[in-house]
C-alpha cells in the first residue's frame, strides 16, 4: 500500500523520535495524491497542543506513519517519511514517502498517566449500578483504571466484559466517555483491582488529549 492509498478521513499514527524520545500524534487524511515529479504524498490535518499547532519543522527527528485498522494484529507502516509542516492554504502536515507500506506488530501506543477518578459500568454490575474507580492511565487503543475490590466481585466475569467509562481531564476539566473491553485484570496488595481495557473504538477526542498530554515531551510545537 502506497501513501497515495490511504482514504479521507482516515485516522493514522504519526511517530516522531529524536533518537532518545518519542511521541505520537494522531491526524486525519485531508487528501492524497502524486506530484508531476512522481512524488507521492498524502496531507494530514497538523496536531494541535492547547490550541497551539505541533510544528514539525524540526532537525534530527525522524517520522513513522501508522495506519491500524480495527481487528486487525498487524499495522501498516511508513517508516522514515518526509513530514513537513505546513501553514497554507491551510495548516496541515504533508508526508511523503516513495516506497511501500510495510505490515509491522501492533504499536505501543504511548499510554497518558491518568490520576483522575471515574465512574464506571459494566453488564456484570447489577442493575444500573455505578462504581467509582481511579483512572491509570489512557492510549489511543486502551486504558486502565482501579475498581476497589468486594466481596462480589468476580474476575472470570470481568475478563472479557464491555465496561463504560467517564472521567475528566485532570487539568480542564474535559469531561470523556469512552467504552471498552476487559482483556487483563490484576488484584492488587491495596484491597483494589487493576483493569486494562481495549478501547472499542476510536476517538478524536481521546487522541487530541493524547496530542495535547504529548507534545511538549519533544517540544515540536510552535
Amino acid at each position: 500500500m502506497y501513501l497515495n492509498e490511504l482514504e479521507e478521513n482516515s485516522e493514522v499514527m504519526i511517530r516522531a523520535s529524536d533518537g532518545e524520545r518519542q511521541v505520537d500524534l494522531y491526524s486525519n487524511v485531508i487528501r492524497t495524491g502524486v506530484t508531476k515529479s512522481g512524488r507521492i504524498y498524502a496531507m494530514v490535518t497538523a496536531a494541535e497542543w492547547y490550541n497551539k499547532i505541533v510544528n514539525m519543522n524540526c532537525p534530527n527527528k525522524t517520522f513513522t506513519i501508522y495506519l491500524h485498522r480495527d481487528k486487525e494484529e498487524k499495522c501498516i507502516t511508513w517508516p522514515n517519511v518526509t513530514l513537513v509542516y505546513m501553514r497554507k492554504p491551510e495548516k496541515m502536515y504533508v508526508i511523503i514517502s516513495m516506497s511501500e507500506s510495510i505490515l509491522t506488530t501492533r504499536r505501543g501506543a504511548f499510554r497518558v498517566p491518568v490520576y483522575s477518578p471515574c465512574t464506571v459500568t459494566s453488564e456484570i454490575f447489577s442493575g444500573e449500578e455505578k462504581i467509582t474507580g481511579r483512572m491509570r492511565d489512557i492510549s489511543a487503543t486502551g486504558i486502565a483504571f482501579t475498581l476497589p475490590k468486594t466481596e462480589e466481585w468476580n474476575q472470570e466475569k470481568a475478563d472479557g466484559a464491555k465496561f463504560t467509562i467517564v472521567f475528566k481531564d485532570d487539568e480542564n476539566g474535559e469531561t470523556f466517555k469512552v467504552r471498552g473491553v476487559c482483556v487483563r485484570t490484576v488484584d492488587n496488595d491495596t484491597g483494589d483491582v487493576l483493569l486494562g481495557c481495549r478501547l472499542t473504538r476510536s476517538s478524536t477526542m481521546v487522541s487530541g488529549y493524547i496530542n495535547r498530554k504529548q507534545a511538549h515531551r519533544l517540544k515540536i510545537y510552535g
